[in-house]
């Protein structure tokens, strides 16, 4: 395999990216590096879905839980790190996998491409997409209530309670800032569950539409019904590029 080259695997919120994602690092002898605005934070855990990503010890990560409450990784400082990681993994003979469904940070990378004298390039780029008919909403549903099975109110009455609410990784957060409202005494919490699921909804299709502007992009419908072929897929995608 050539190791000349750091996957990037992407796609909208709620796709399964970090299953797959986890099997393609196994599958491929790989290290995976978040690309996620929200896991770079170390105190957002159940409502990111952090907690649920670093569940896997198996694989190396990178990039998760490296900034405090106040600091703000730009996209800038982002590639200048991914551009200073990827090479030091590549040379342990080791696929750099580059997975999240940031907007902002993916499209980054790309841009980066096409600089001239590269030593790697990030290929395949690979996204997730939900399948045809597919009730988003009802994902979310469950997704959240998960959340708070979780404990995702006691993270953000903790969060709240540190005199966090109106810090800028909360006030991006498509699940923080609404519990604020409800815990400051705006929102009732029906309500603020109810704004959850609209933003993520609303979120997810915002990021689908940037990714589909991004002509460098491999498409894979992904099947929850059916991720062993989500993972086919994108297992003949790499080895079609990285030989």
């Amino acid at each position: 395999m050539s190791l000349k080259t750091a996957v990037i695997f992407t796609g909208p919120t709620t796709t399964g990216k970090t299953d797959i994602a986890t099997a393609l690092a196994k599958r491929f002898d790989g290290e995976i590096i978040n690309s996620d605005r929200l896991y770079v934070y170390s105190f957002l855990r159940i409502g990111s879905g952090l907690s649920d990503t670093l569940e896997s010890s198996d694989v190396a990560r990178h990039l998760y839980g490296i900034c405090g409450p106040s600091d703000i990784l730009c996209a800038d400082e982002y590639v200048r790190r991914i551009e200073e990681l990827v090479p030091k993994i590549l040379s342990r003979k080791k696929l750099p996998i580059i997975e999240g469904c940031s907007s902002i940070y993916n499209p980054a990378l790309i841009e980066s491409n096409r600089q001239p004298g590269r030593t790697f390039h990030y290929s395949p780029i690979i996204a997730l997409r939900w399948p045809s008919g597919t009730n988003l909403r009802s994902r979310i549903e469950k997704r959240l209530e998960q959340m708070f099975e979780e404990g995702l109110l006691q993270e953000a009455t903790a969060i709240f309670n540190s005199g966090y609410k109106s810090i800028h990784p909360i006030e991006i957060s498509v699940v923080y800032n609404p519990l604020m409202k409800y815990l400051d005494g705006n929102l009732t919490l029906a309500d603020a569950k109810e704004k959850i699921i609209d933003r993520f909804i609303e979120v997810a299709h915002m990021q689908l539409e940037k990714f589909e502007t991004i002509p460098e992009i491999q498409w894979i419908e992904a099947n929850p019904n059916t991720p062993q072929r989500t993972l086919q897929q994108a297992i003949e995608i790499i080895t079609g590029v990285c030989r």
